[in-house]
């Protein structure tokens, strides 16, 4: 998998990366978040490979456009699902599977985007089979009040981490954009020293052969300059 922290990549994808890698128990993420370049909803999935890394695939969102529209503009940070309460999960289902006999393994988690303001979407889907480490040898499963908290806590973090991403993926374009009219005002100096340069050999050149017409008119010879005199005269 890629580095989780990247200023070339939306913070919603880095926030995907990251939540997969940090959160144990995880079977698949799925993000969906609006992309200002373009205007357009984008969806990111990261599933895992035989060799347990995360590989992030781009998904089409054009049949469930409205789905995901409506459902960013819904209030509340966080909501436990089945995968009955997802239409391009059931739609996508041709038999049953153990996600249908456990209830609400999938947290969705929304998170403020200030460019539409509308909400991105992060899917959690936990594995049904996982034996939380919170849990006691007792306990098969989190309450209710419980998994609100777990989620609480994991939107909480989650929240943080996509903060400090945004703030410095903008302190880093801000340095890129410094950095570049820096050099953009390097550049433009360096040519005006390179013309001045150019003129005041050029002004030698110039000035010296009008000494040489002069001494050529006093003793009456004739005097040229040659090309390799020019050309040392001119960068001196």
């Amino acid at each position: 998998m890629n580095s989780i922290v990247s200023f070339t990549e939306s913070p919603s994808l880095c926030l995907l990366r990251f939540a997969v890698e940090a959160i144990d128990g995880i079977d698949k993420g799925l993000m969906i978040y609006y992309q200002m370049p373009g205007n357009k909803l984008v969806a990111q999935s990261a599933l895992k490979t035989q060799d347990r890394d995360w590989e992030i695939q781009s998904i089409n969102t054009e049949e469930f456009f409205e789905y995901f529209r409506n459902e960013r503009q819904r209030k509340g940070q966080y909501q436990w699902l089945g995968t009955e309460d997802l239409p391009f999960e059931v739609s996508n289902r041709n038999s049953l599977t153990i996600f249908d006999e456990l209830d609400r393994n999938i947290l969705l988690l929304r998170f403020p985007d200030e460019s539409d303001q509308a909400s991105n979407l992060l899917y959690l889907y936990f594995n049904p089979r996982y034996k939380s480490t919170f849990l006691s040898s007792e306990k098969q499963s989190f309450t209710t009040s419980e998994k609100s908290l777990m989620a609480q806590i994991i939107h909480r973090n989650l929240s943080t981490f996509l903060n400090w991403i945004i703030n410095e993926k903008k302190s880093f374009e801000q340095f890129v954009s410094h950095t570049q009219h820096l050099a953009t005002r390097f550049q433009n100096e360096k040519s005006k020293v390179e013309l001045f340069e150019k003129r005041a050999g050029q002004s030698l050149v110039e000035f010296s052969n009008d000494i040489l017409l002069e001494l050529s008119s006093a003793h009456h010879k004739k005097a040229n300059l040659s090309p390799a005199a020019e050309v040392l005269i001119r960068n001196f």
